[in-house]
Order: C-alpha cells, then structure tokens, then sequence
C-alpha cells in the first residue's frame, strides 16, 4: 500500500552520537533508518524526510514557526534513561516534545517515544520492577480503546512484538489513553491529547524492528544483557 501524500516528516532520532557509534559497530541498522526502510519510504514514497539528532548538544532544534513547517514528528527509541532528566541531552528532549505538544502538530514514537509521550504531558515514567523485556513482547492485548483505535485498524486484538527496554510508564497523563497491554508492561501502547489540541500516538514495542535487526541488537546489548 502507498500513499500519494506529499508530507514533511521529521525523525527524531534519540540516540547520543556515542550510542549510534555502538549501533555501528554491532552492525545495527539506526533507528531512523528502521523507520525509513520498514514503512516510510514504501508507504510515502513522495513525501519528504528529515532526521533530527535531537541527543547531539550541537544540533540545533527547531523552534517556534519552525515546528509548524513539519506535518508529522516520529520519535525512535533511545538508550537514554527519560527520568534522569538533568541530563541536558534528556531535558532537551522533554522540552521539544512539549513544545510539539504546543504547537498542535502530531506525533508518533516506539519505545523511548511512548515515553516521551507520557513525560511530556505530566505521566511518569520508572524502572520496570520485572526487569528488561526483550526480544519479543507476547500476548500485547488491546484494550477496548485500542480495539476502536484507528493506530490498530486491521489490528487482531492480541499479538506479539519486537521489543528492548528496562523502564516502563508508571503514570498515564490526563489526556491519554491506554490502547494496548501485557503482563509485563502493563503500558504497551497510548494515545495522549495534549490540551492544546497536540496528539501523540505511541508504543513500548517495536514494530519497525525485523527479526534480524533484533538479533543485531542483543549483539548490541550483550554486555548488558549478560550482567542482567
């Protein structure tokens, strides 16, 4: 399916310059270029694409009419932790989603953007106590929300998903919606409408992972992985 829209969408990519260095080296596809090769570049093939290194302190972030100029923003996952929000590379972050939020344009996010999304809007973010879930999500259940949701349209209501991430939302924020669910990430997916009229729609899981990126990332991750 193809969509002959000519949108301008900006990735934000959450990674700190020294993290993507990892990804290399562990022959990890970037994770705006996940987005770009799994559904972007087949479904808009007419629209334009441009990635932000948001986590980069030398990157400049767009700011004012400048938000505005972008008819979608897509956040991937990151290694950052989201409530360790001194870090400037964290905060820096936090403060574009809201303002996102301000300027009523869209957003979407895996991972690191569903909890982007709550963090921004007032939810709460924490360390999962179950531990890290990766590899693979099983049974992500829909909740009744979810089911009538346009984001699961086509969707069966239970399925599993490629997925990589210690720290789970703790609080959904006023505005949000939860849409999908699993025993061990009780958020799984959520849809927030900021009061000033800004919507983000995000999940824990990874749909734009393929089964062999996933398997570059435990390479990624195995010192990690081997501690826990």
């Amino acid at each position: 399916m193809t969509l002959d829209l000519p949108l301008h969408l900006c990735i934000i990519n959450g990674y700190p310059r020294k993290n993507r260095a990892v990804l290399d080296e562990a022959g990890v596809t970037q994770a705006h270029d996940l987005y770009l090769n799994t559904f972007l570049k087949g479904y808009l093939p007419n629209s334009q694409f441009d990635i932000l290194y948001v986590a980069d302190l030398d990157v400049g972030v767009p700011e004012g009419t400048a938000l505005t100029s972008y008819d979608g923003y897509i956040w991937t996952g990151s290694n950052l932790t989201i409530y360790e929000d001194e870090k400037p590379e964290v905060r820096r972050q936090i403060e574009l989603c809201r303002a996102i939020y301000e300027a009523g344009v869209p957003q979407y996010g895996t991972c690191w953007g569903v909890q982007m999304a709550a963090t921004a809007a007032g939810g709460e973010v924490k360390k999962n106590p179950r531990g890290r879930e990766w590899c693979l999500a099983r049974d992500i259940t829909l909740t009744e929300a979810g089911r009538s949701h346009p984001l699961y349209d086509g969707k069966p209501p239970k399925f599993d998903g490629f997925i990589m991430h210690l720290d789970e939302v703790t609080r959904i924020p006023e505005g949000g919606t939860l849409l999908a669910t699993n025993t061990h990430t009780p958020v799984q997916a959520l849809a927030v409408k900021h009061p000033s009229g800004g919507e983000f729609w995000a999940t824990q899981y990874h749909p734009e992972f393929t089964l062999f990126e996933m398997a570059r990332l435990l390479i990624a991750r195995k010192h990690y992985l081997t501690q826990e």
